[in-house]
């Protein structure tokens, strides 16, 4: 996998394949690593843009670029009529684990370091395409976001994410739901219907 000193690295690294397809994307990382397999399915977007720091596909729950302790997140966007571009989706941080929220602070929690530095991919997704037509999909750039530059937002947040902690602790997590926080929000997730922190 390839080494960053900083997140200015990354950030320049990714940004010289500004304009280009996913496809396109896919190819040269795939001629830089051979041997790192992509599977197809919803997640192939986030896996083409790990392969191309050599970043095999991976469950691993700590950050992306650990010396860094940056995460890498997708983020689809998508014009509808004269809007401007727009998200086409929330971006999920993580599944909660109700057995070890209890016991931590905001400062220890899981979902903080989740989201302490995050670099989304921004990407559009055309109405109407679906995961076979990543030629279509166009990459725009890298977006980085520290929570620690972001006072207001890091309060908001950490106030929902305690929200979410107590209703656990209470035994209600049952009424947990989107509407719960702001930034922070639990949603339902898959066929199992396994809760998310979004």
């Amino acid at each position: 996998m390839q080494n960053f000193d900083n997140i200015n690295e990354v950030i320049k690294h990714y940004n010289t394949l500004k304009g280009k397809n996913l496809l396109e994307i896919k190819d040269i990382s795939k001629k830089m690593y051979p041997e790192i397999n992509l599977t197809p399915n919803k997640g192939i977007v986030g896996q083409i843009f790990e392969a191309y720091i050599g970043r095999k596909p991976n469950s691993n729950p700590n950050p992306d670029i650990e010396n860094l302790n940056v995460e890498l997140k997708v983020m689809p966007i998508r014009k509808i009529g004269m809007q401007p571009s727009q998200p086409k989706e929330r971006s999920k941080i993580k599944s909660i684990n109700y057995k070890t929220i209890i016991n931590e602070t905001w400062q220890t929690s899981d979902v903080k370091k989740k989201i302490d530095n995050i670099i989304f991919f921004v990407y559009e997704h055309p109405t109407g395409s679906t995961y076979d037509d990543i030629n279509k999909f166009i990459f725009r750039g890298v977006l980085h976001y520290n929570l620690n530059s972001l006072a207001q937002d890091s309060i908001q947040i950490e106030n929902d994410w305690s929200i979410i902690k107590e209703k656990v602790q209470n035994e209600i997590a049952h009424e947990l739901s989107e509407s719960n926080g702001k930034f922070l929000g639990a949603s339902t997730s898959g066929t199992g219907k396994m809760v998310k922190i979004w």
